[in-house]
């Protein structure tokens, strides 16, 4: 999964030399330079292990994340599988059936990386490395995670839930916020 997230890494760091406006451009670098240095753990530790078996390992994952399990519903959400999708349609339909269930029983376990991402999904809709469309956009939900997420950051990690409030104030009334 760690190569899978330096592939789309690497994709959207070629899409930011697309992008006209300076301060969207330096938020996205700063942005994947946080991701690179946060799964560079994840990355080392994945070196050599075969991909068969990560395959089956999801498997287990989705059996404790449907068991009610929060760390392994945290893990399902925010980084699904998406080899195995291609590979075993059923852990495609799990995930689409209970996607937004994991992300909430993720942010109720105390996930904060679910919250984290669930924050920008709930900004954008979008899915895993911004091909689609998977979550409905939702301005003040977005806020609700950004102001639950934003005093859990250190000082270095507050620019995504300072973006979404920063974005919001140009579409809700101060009351919605």
């Amino acid at each position: 999964m760690a190569d899978y997230v330096s592939k789309v890494v690497d994709e959207e760091e070629k899409s930011v030399t697309e992008i006209k406006d300076p301060a969207k451009a330096a938020y996205l670098r700063a942005d994947m330079a946080d991701t690179r240095a946060m799964i560079a753990p994840d990355v080392a530790m994945c070196q050599g292990v075969a991909q068969a078996d990560i395959d089956e390992a999801w498997s287990y994952l989705v059996q404790s994340a449907s068991a009610g399990d929060g760390t392994a519903a945290g893990t399902f959400y925010t980084a699904p599988p998406t080899r195995a999708f291609a590979e075993n349609s059923e852990i495609l339909d799990v995930w689409l059936q209970h996607r937004e269930e994991y992300r909430d029983m993720a942010i109720r376990s105390g996930d904060i990386y679910a919250l984290q991402v669930a924050s920008m999904q709930a900004i954008s809709g979008m899915g895993w490395g911004g091909r689609s469309r998977t979550f409905p956009k939702d301005m003040a939900l977005a806020v609700e995670y950004a102001t639950a997420l934003r005093p859990l950051l250190s000082d270095n990690m507050v620019r995504g839930p300072d973006y979404i409030l920063q974005e919001a104030r140009k579409t809700l009334t101060p009351a919605e916020i």
